[in-house]
């Protein structure tokens, strides 16, 4: 995963990342490559979505997503767009981690977005059945509570389905995950709470028709890797 490049100067670090460490081939032993979504973090901070694009030219063979995007504080139009474009560019190798992001870290965040963070939740499941519609139609029309829009034509559309995964610490993150998601990233959970919090995640599943064993399960884990103990521990108190 890359998140917050462990320097003080960001433009130092993910250039080298990229073109020192991308794994080329099947055999590199990377399964995927996830980033972090924020803007105002107080550390050096890439863009997602643009840092998905350099992903998707420096690899060839590994999965790239986020982990997770904050659905609630962008334009979902502009985020299907942004989404099928890195589709496009990584040639279907995309997974998309959404979730509601953290308004006591994030405060910031939404107050430029002009979202109340109170309402991050419901926009989350507007914005998360939204995204699907320019992929899959030639001219969607939606009336909701968050957004609204007529006509709206995307192109190109993703080549095939993009994996969308509900992300989250929360009981009402997994019964997003288990309602519309293609997979589940438990996000602060344990080895003690993942059993339960993927059985929550199933029982959502049913409870809507849905397959539950075709759910992807997966963890948010907080690591880093650094020249030493202590260049690597600093990076975990910041994160």
């Amino acid at each position: 995963m890359i998140s917050n490049p462990a320097c003080g100067s960001a433009s130092c670090c993910l250039p080298a990342l990229l073109h020192t460490t991308r794994p080329r081939t099947p055999t590199s032993g990377i399964h995927s490559l996830w980033v972090t979504d924020r803007s105002v973090a107080g550390m050096p901070w890439f863009d997602a979505p643009t840092v998905l694009g350099a992903l998707a030219a420096a690899t060839r063979h590994v999965r790239i997503g986020t982990s997770a995007l904050v659905l609630p504080r962008r334009d979902p139009i502009h985020v299907a767009h942004a989404l099928a474009t890195v589709d496009h560019l990584s040639e279907g190798r995309l997974s998309t981690g959404v979730g509601v992001g953290n308004s006591a870290m994030s405060a910031a965040e939404f107050e430029i977005a002009g979202v109340d963070a109170a309402q991050c939740g419901r926009l989350t499941d507007e914005y998360l059945d939204l995204l699907r519609g320019p992929w899959a139609t030639d001219s969607v029309d939606h009336k909701g509570d968050g957004w609204r829009c007529f006509g709206v034509s995307l192109a190109p559309k993703p080549a095939r389905p993009v994996s969308v995964w509900g992300g989250g610490s929360m009981p009402a993150s997994r019964w997003r995950a288990g309602r519309a998601g293609d997979g589940w990233l438990a996000v602060f959970s344990s080895p003690a709470r993942f059993a339960a919090e993927r059985a929550e995640v199933g029982e959502a599943a049913r409870s809507h028709a849905r397959d539950a064993a075709s759910l992807v399960p997966a963890a948010y884990l907080f690591g880093a890797i650094g020249e030493d103990g202590t260049t690597s521990r600093y990076a975990l108190d910041r994160a």
